[in-house]
């Protein structure tokens, strides 16, 4: 490590001692950075083979510059969801991860580190996302998880305004865990199946969706953020969800 050292050396026959003080000083190494963008020359040629990146770049589109790849110890090559390492997100890669929860040979070899959650490994989740990027609901752009907890900083400041929370939580309690809810790209503070937004899902819920598909003007607000697949719509799927729901609580 870098930094003064002072150090003192002794030597002793028994009857006699001699000392030596000395001062030693180590010099940090600077790696060479020829074209001044914060990146070592040596770490640009091993990812890139070249130094025409620069610092403020993205190279692999997932959101981090360059820069803070090198920063983070991340690979900057790396796409999220490309299992196969073909440099997109497909349906080849869904194929291979659902030949791997099948228990089956993938077709391809895989790349662990593609995963979309940090965890060093590939299941349900990489399906998700990968068929959300093929279908158009999701770019391929993978935020900073400072908490490693498979959602992004961004996603659970701009909903529950704190990192405390974890993938594992529910948060509004209708029985889809916050990282689901991030990975199904709906909101984790509203409740599936509470149209009305009086934090419980019942009768009057079901009788709403009912009016409005009847096309009578509703008793009561309607939330459709509390749709329960998604689509932004109220439906028959809302009225089949709410009444499983109500049959539950009733038991």
């Amino acid at each position: 490590q870098a930094g003064r050292y002072e150090l003192t050396f002794t030597a002793s026959d028994g009857s006699l001692i001699a000392s030596q003080f000395v001062r030693i000083t180590i010099n940090a190494h600077t790696p060479t950075d020829t074209d001044a963008d914060g990146i070592p020359d040596a770490w640009e040629m091993k990812y890139f083979g070249t130094l025409d990146t620069d610092g403020t770049g993205d190279f692999n589109k997932n959101g981090i510059s360059n820069l803070d790849e090198y920063l983070n110890g991340t690979d900057p090559t790396l796409i999220p969801g490309d299992i196969n390492h073909d440099e997109q997100v497909d349906l080849k890669d869904a194929i291979i991860v659902l030949q791997i929860l099948s228990g089956l040979t993938p077709s391809e070899a895989i790349y662990i580190k593609a995963d979309v959650t940090g965890d060093g490994k590939i299941g349900m989740e990489e399906v998700i996302y990968i068929l959300q990027v093929v279908s158009g609901l999701r770019n391929t752009i993978i935020q900073t998880d400072s908490d490693a907890d498979g959602m992004p900083d961004t996603w659970e400041i701009k909903y529950f305004g704190t990192l405390d929370g974890n993938g594992t939580g529910d948060f509004d309690g209708d029985g889809i865990s916050d990282l689901n809810e991030y990975l199904n790209g709906t909101d984790p503070t509203i409740m599936s199946g509470d149209i009305n937004q009086d934090k419980q899902v019942d009768l009057s819920d079901a009788i709403l969706v009912l009016q409005i598909m009847s096309g009578i003007t509703p008793n009561g607000t309607t939330n459709k953020g509390a749709d329960v697949n998604g689509d932004g719509k109220i439906g028959l799927e809302e009225v089949v969800y709410i009444l499983q729901m109500a049959a539950e609580s009733r038991k």
